[in-house]
Order: C-alpha cells, then structure tokens, then sequence
C-alpha cells in the first residue's frame, strides 16, 4: 500500500530531487539568441511545467521548445512587418502607373507618393521583436534560432535585412520629371522584388520551424512517458494512481535505483 511508505517515502522524494539540479537562468543581457532567451521561464509557463522543467535541470525538450517558440514568434514579427512594406510598395506602383510613363508626378501625386514612402520607414521603425528593431538599421543582422536542444533539423539561425526606403533603394527618387517617375517604378518593382524574396525565406523558415517544434513536442511526451517526476505525476499516472495506488506505486519504483529503493524499506 502507498500508506506504508510513511517517512521512508519523504527520504524518497528527497533523495530524487537532491539527485536532479535546476539549471535555469535569466540573460542579464536583451542579446536576442535563441540559446539565451530558451533558458529563462516564461511567464505563460503553468506550474507543473516548470516544476517539471526544473526537476529535470530544464536540459531537454523544454529548452529546445522555448527556442523554437522564440525563433517562431521573431520569424512572425519580421514578415508581418513585410507584408505591410509589400502592401504600401504595391501601392506606390499603383500610384505611379496610374499617371503614365513619361508624365511628371503632380503636386498631389508627389504629397500621396511622399507619404507611402514615410510609411515604409515607420513600418521598418516599428518592426521590433524583444526590443530590437527587426527591418531596420544599416546591415543585416542575424539571428540565432537553434540551441543544443533542438532537432539537428531547426535552421541555425535567420538573417534579416533592412527594409527602409534607403535600404531598398527608395530614399533619394526624383518625382519632379516624366524620366524620374519611369525610374521611380523600376526602383519599385526591385523593392517589390526584394521583400517578396525575403518573405519566401521567412515561410520556408517558419515551417521548418513547426516541423522541429512537432517533433520536440513528441520527445516531450516520452520524456513524460518514460518517468515524469514523483511528485509531479502526469494526468494519466494520478488515474492510475487512484484505481490502483498499490500497482501504480510498483510501476513507480519498479526501476530506481538500488541506493534509492533501500530507502523505501
């Protein structure tokens, strides 16, 4: 009967947890790796996955699941972000083709085409994932996405280039001449182009992504499977508990070690 354990069983439970060492960590930097950010709790975590996480020094399918969970929300911020780029460059094409080659952009065409492209600098501007701008600055900037925790097949990390109006080629247009207006277009469709290329990379690495997130998901669940924490019993292990305490609890110890089984009496 599990009654019988009494204070032996307490032993028990300490003996575990002095055998298993929690190894989680907060950055004390906002560096945006995947391998700094995966080792710090969430706050969405519940509490038996951290206690779960913790009891198994969060070396695991936890680690590699926050990595893929942080490089899966970066990858949806940064296309969000190119999409409305790609939205307003769509309609700055439209914008100029409307006037025709060779006609010089009117005073008011010239205000509408000023403002979309102020537009594409705030979306770049505001293009942000943990803080740091995503579509933004002079370079590009890479970005980790795998730690030592995640499947061999999770990309090791995305590279994101700027999108503002100077970095696509957009910052110094001549909108006063029919000769600036046709060279406006072509620069247009280059930036068009450009962001569509970029977002095809981004679809190609978020479904890598979930692929790597499923298959993290499955050694979890064998994680889980192949011997939960004692004190923390998945759902299914608490059922069974309850049918059968006396079967569940053999189940339980029936592959401790021996320095640990003594201990039970």
């Amino acid at each position: 009967m599990v009654d019988s354990i009494g204070s032996n069983g307490s032993a028990l439970r300490s003996a575990q947890q002095a055998s298993l060492t929690a190894t989680t960590s907060t950055p004390g930097s906002a560096t945006l790796t995947a391998a700094q950010i995966a080792r710090a709790p969430r706050a969405g975590d519940s509490a038996s996955n951290v206690s779960v996480s913790n009891n198994r020094g969060d070396s695991g399918a936890a680690r590699g699941q926050r990595a893929l969970s942080f490089g899966s929300s970066l990858v949806q911020s940064a296309s969000d972000g190119l999409a409305d780029i790609g939205s307003v460059l769509s309609q700055i094409g439209d914008l100029l083709d409307e006037g025709g080659n060779g006609s010089a952009p009117s005073d008011e065409e010239r205000e509408t085409l000023n403002a979309r492209l102020d537009e594409i600098d705030r979306i770049a501007g505001d293009t942000r994932f943990e803080g740091a701008p995503l579509l933004a600055g002079k370079g590009p900037q890479t970005f980790a996405l795998a730690n030592d925790a995640t499947p061999a097949s999770t990309p090791s990390a995305i590279t994101l280039s700027p999108a503002s109006t100077q970095a696509l080629g957009l910052g110094s247009l001549d909108l006063t001449t029919g000769a600036g207006r046709t060279a406006a277009r072509e620069a247009v469709g280059a930036a068009q182009q450009f962001v569509t290329g970029q977002l095809s990379q981004l679809n190609a690495t978020s479904a890598a992504l979930e692929q790597s997130s499923a298959e993290v998901a499955s050694i979890n669940e064998n994680q889980y499977a192949a011997g939960a924490s004692f004190d923390t019993p998945p759902a299914s292990a608490q059922a069974s508990l309850l049918a059968d305490p006396a079967g569940a609890y053999a189940a339980q110890t029936q592959n401790l070690p021996p320095a640990l089984l003594s201990l039970i009496g």
